[in-house]
C-alpha cells in the first residue's frame, strides 16, 4: 500500500496522521503547510461540501474553478481566479480516477502553489503502478468510502520540510475524542455484514431517499479521532478482492449503459490500477433513474451535495451536478 496503517513520523515519507474524517484531514492538512485566516484556496466547482467545513472553521476564502466533461480541472480558468493571498490548489480524483498530475503540479509550480490531492475517493487505486494520493504535496484519504468501517481517514505528507508542524499536529490528534455515534455504528456494522455474506439487503428492500439539500453538511465538523477497529478492518481486508469486484462491477455497467442515449458514463474505461468507487453517469433524467433503481432494488444515488454558494452562484455547476448520477459498483 502507499503507507502502513499506522501513523508514522516525518523520519521517513510519505507521514500519515490518521483520524475519523477527510474533512479534518484537510483541516490538518491547511495548518500543516501554514495557511491562515485570510488566505485563498482553489477548489473545483463540482465537489461534495464537506469540503467547506475546514475553510468555513478556518476563516479561509474558497474560490471555484471550472472543470470539464471528463471532470478535469480547467487550469486556464483556474489561473485567473489566483491573487496575491492564494496559497493552494485542490483537486479531486472523483471515483478513484486519476486527475492530469503532471500539468497540476506544473501549474502549481509555476504559481507558488501548494498541491493538494483529494484522494478520499480513491483509496486503492493506482496510476502507472504509482498509487493515487501520492502525487500532491498533500493528500486526503477516507477509507470508509471504500470500505464498510465506523470512520477512517488521513492526511498523508508526500513533501519533506515540515517536520516541526507534523510533530504538533500529530500529538494534537492523539487526543481526539472517539466518536460515540451508535447509529453510524450500526450502520457500518450492518453495511461490513452484507458484504461479507454478499447479501444486501437492498435486493430485498430498497426505498429511495431525497437528494440532501446544498449546504446541507457543510457545517458538520466531525472532528473525532479513528475508529479503534479500522485499523483491523484495514488490516484484515482482502484487497485484491476489493480490486476485483468493484472493477467487474464498474464495467458491467458500462457495457450495458452504452447501449443507452439517455445516460452518458463520465469514464467509459477503467485502465489498469483503477479501483472505482462508483460508476458516475450524466443522465437526462435523474428522476427516471432514481425511479428505476428503486423498482429494481439499485442503489442509484446523487453525487455530489454541493457547497449552497455553489449551487447559488454557479449555475453550470448546479446543472452539472443535477445530471450526475452514481451506479454502484458493489451492493451494500
Amino acid at each position: 500500500m502507499i503507507f502502513p496503517f499506522t501513523a508514522s513520523g516525518m523520519g521517513a515519507l510519505p507521514a500519515v496522521l490518521l483520524c475519523g474524517y477527510g474533512r479534518s484531514a484537510l483541516e490538518y492538512g491547511y495548518r500543516l503547510l501554514g495557511i491562515r485566516e485570510g488566505d485563498e484556496v482553489l477548489y473545483p466547482e463540482l465537489l461534495c461540501d464537506v469540503l467547506m467545513v475546514p475553510a468555513h472553521k478556518m476563516g479561509l476564502r474558497v474560490r471555484f474553478y471550472p472543470t470539464d466533461d471528463a471532470l478535469y480541472p480547467d487550469l486556464e480558468a483556474a489561473g485567473r481566479l489566483i491573487t496575491s493571498r492564494t496559497r493552494a490548489f485542490l483537486s479531486i480524483n472523483y471515483f478513484g480516477f486519476a486527475q492530469p498530475f503532471d500539468e497540476i503540479r506544473t501549474f502549481c509550480r509555476n504559481h507558488s502553489l501548494s498541491y493538494i490531492e483529494d484522494n478520499a475517493q480513491g483509496f486503492l487505486s493506482q496510476k502507472a503502478n504509482v498509487p493515487l494520493g501520492s502525487f500532491g504535496d498533500l493528500s486526503l484519504f477516507s477509507f470508509r468510502k471504500t470500505i464498510p468501517m465506523v470512520n477512517g481517514a488521513a492526511l498523508v505528507v508526500n513533501q519533506s520540510g515540515y517536520e516541526a508542524q507534523y510533530e504538533k499536529l500529530a500529538q494534537e490528534v492523539d487526543c481526539l475524542p472517539q466518536e460515540r455515534n451508535p447509529l453510524r455504528r450500526f450502520k457500518a456494522i450492518v453495511r461490513r455484514i452484507q458484504r461479507q455474506l454478499n447479501f444486501p439487503l437492498e435486493h430485498l428492500y430498497y426505498k429511495r431517499g431525497s437528494v440532501p439539500e446544498a449546504g446541507s453538511t457543510e457545517a458538520q465538523d466531525w472532528n473525532y479521532g479513528i475508529s479503534p477497529n479500522t485499523l483491523e478492518i484495514l488490516r484484515e481486508h482482502d484487497f485484491e478482492k476489493e480490486r476485483i469486484v468493484r472493477r467487474e462491477g464498474f464495467l458491467r455497467w458500462v457495457r450495458w449503459l452504452n447501449n443507452r442515449d439517455d445516460v452518458t458514463p463520465i469514464f467509459s474505461q477503467c485502465e489498469e490500477g483503477v479501483v472505482p468507487l462508483g460508476c458516475p453517469c450524466f443522465v437526462k433524467n435523474r428522476e427516471e433513474w432514481f425511479r428505476w433503481g428503486e423498482t429494481n432494488r439499485t442503489r442509484i444515488s446523487s453525487w455530489p451535495t454541493l457547497p449552497k454558494w455553489v449551487a447559488t452562484h454557479l449555475p453550470g455547476a448546479l446543472e452539472r451536478a443535477k445530471k450526475l448520477v452514481v451506479f454502484p459498483c458493489v451492493s451494500g
